[in-house]
């Protein structure tokens, strides 16, 4: 087994905070406690996608197809969408007792991509994680009539290689604001080829 600590980076002009560190662990067998997430193998009762999680694309769908097999999301690109969003939300509920806490996402990922169908991306694969705030009653009105939330958006890049067949776990760590009210932790795909995800988990740090 191996291990490596790498500094997460700023991607984007939303990105105003920093996690910790990202974890890259080379056990390939190993399952890992799902903490927070709801059916971390994506699937429900009867073998479809859980209402769960949510793929999402930039704009229009049919850019980005998900597939599941045994346990492990597949996303593909299949279109010119610059990104899609496979993600789950965490409600008030679940985290109005973990203010001020860190916590981890964490996946296995596999990597099979390529730029020559669609171009460079303009963001790399990896991890976003958005924490919305509570309004504020006093702040900018503009957002207010946008339904526009405050937040802090953290991001974890995957390492730039095309192809990673070993699976890898990679971990962002983040402290949870006082003031948050929702999360959204994502798997962020932008580049041509696939992505495999396996053994997603939030769990509280310290």
């Amino acid at each position: 087994m191996c291990c490596l600590n790498v500094p997460s980076r700023l991607s984007g002009a939303l990105l105003i905070a920093v996690a910790a560190f990202a974890t890259i662990g080379c056990d390939n067998n190993r399952t890992h406690d799902p903490g927070l997430v709801q059916a971390p193998r994506f699937v429900d009762e009867k073998g479809e996608r859980d209402r769960a999680w949510l793929m999402s694309h930039h704009a229009n769908r049919g850019s980005y197809a998900l597939t599941i097999d045994d346990g492990t999301a597949i996303i593909e690109r299949t279109g010119p969408e610059p990104w899609g969003l496979l993600s789950q939300f965490f409600p008030r509920e679940v985290v109005e007792e973990l203010a001020g806490r860190t916590l981890a996402f964490s996946a296995d990922l596999k990597l099979d991509l390529e730029d020559d169908t669609w171009g460079t991306p303009i963001e790399p694969v990896g991890f976003r994680v958005k924490v919305f705030k509570a309004r504020d009653p006093r702040g900018n009105p503009l957002h207010a009539m946008l339904g526009v939330r405050p937040q802090e958006n953290f991001v974890l890049n995957v390492p730039n290689d095309v192809t990673q067949r070993d699976w890898q776990r990679y971990t962002l760590e983040f402290r949870l604001p006082d003031d948050a009210w929702e999360i959204e932790a994502a798997v962020f795909m932008s580049r041509g080829g696939r992505l495999y995800v396996r053994n997603p988990s939030l769990t509280v740090v310290d």
